[in-house]
């Protein structure tokens, strides 16, 4: 029953699309110093507005930069910082939650007090007060973002271990005397690790919208850096007159936040398929 279910996986079609559309994207930008046709920072006022072609194969933008050149760095910009954002987030959130979770008593009330605070305010706006504090600049947005996001992470692992820490086999460790440290790395992260991956996947998309969203107002990448925000907020003057400027990077974050949710519930249903 569990091969069947694995090999379902094979035959989503939404999910392995996305997984391949993700894939070229992410090949794309760690190739770009190759595979790109130009200089992505390198200004040419002549070229101003250029038409597709084959020096330019997706035009120019108002200063003349190549536009795919940019697109191809940029992914890696901001599919890097997303994943960058990710990565901090989930290793507190797991950090935190686990901790919570399975020592229970002062310690999941003083955490979860702490978390509470954070939870008073709008993600968005604790974010951009955070970011205004730090100035601008993509590594103050990769704090921030991390800051505000592992609470709700924190809370849902939580749970999680909650859960897990009253069934048999965990009960039966501890009556065994097995220390804490190796209940929780034997028998609790693995299983909740597998939701974790999920959960991360499906908001990853999310994260580079937002990423992107915070570069449109200045407060991200800065120039010349080439990322997908940036391409959209310089383009947002041009819309009538070139509206391709704004389509291209456009484009591209909503096809990164369709795939990852796309991939997300396909690895959702993996889960699933297992814990059936």
């Amino acid at each position: 029953m569990l091969q069947e279910k694995v090999k379902g996986l094979y035959r989503n079609k939404p999910g392995i699309i996305s997984f391949a559309v993700l894939a070229v994207i992410m090949l794309a930008g760690i190739l770009a110093p190759v595979l790109a046709p130009n200089d992505p920072v390198l200004v040419t006022l002549d070229n101003r507005f250029a038409a597709p072609s084959t020096q330019f194969p997706f035009g120019t933008d108002h200063l003349g930069r190549c536009v795919l050149s940019r697109l191809m760095y940029g992914a890696i910009v901001s599919l890097g910082s997303a994943l960058l954002v990710m990565t901090i987030t989930i290793t507190i959130s797991i950090i935190i939650g686990t901790l919570s979770g399975y020592k229970g008593g002062w310690v999941d009330t003083l955490l979860m007090r702490m978390g509470d605070v954070n939870l008073a305010f709008p993600d968005l706006v604790l974010t951009l007060v955070i970011a205004g504090m730090l100035g601008p600049g993509l590594a103050n947005i990769i704090i921030a973002m991390a800051a505000v996001q592992w609470v709700w992470y924190a809370r849902i692992i939580r749970g999680m271990v909650l859960s897990l820490k009253e069934r048999s086999y965990v009960l039966s460790a501890k009556v065994a005397g097995t220390p804490g440290w190796l209940i929780v790395v034997r028998h609790i992260l693995p299983n909740i690790i597998p939701h974790v991956v999920v959960l991360v996947t499906i908001n990853l998309g999310m994260v580079v919208l937002h990423i992107s969203g915070l570069t449109f107002l200045g407060l991200g990448a800065q120039p010349p850096t080439p990322e997908w925000g940036a391409m959209l907020n310089d383009a947002r003057q041009y819309l009538r007159s070139y509206p391709r400027l704004i389509m291209f990077p456009g484009t591209m974050i909503m096809l990164v936040v369709i795939s990852f949710n796309l991939l997300g519930d396909a690895l959702r249903d993996v889960i699933e398929f297992r814990e059936g």
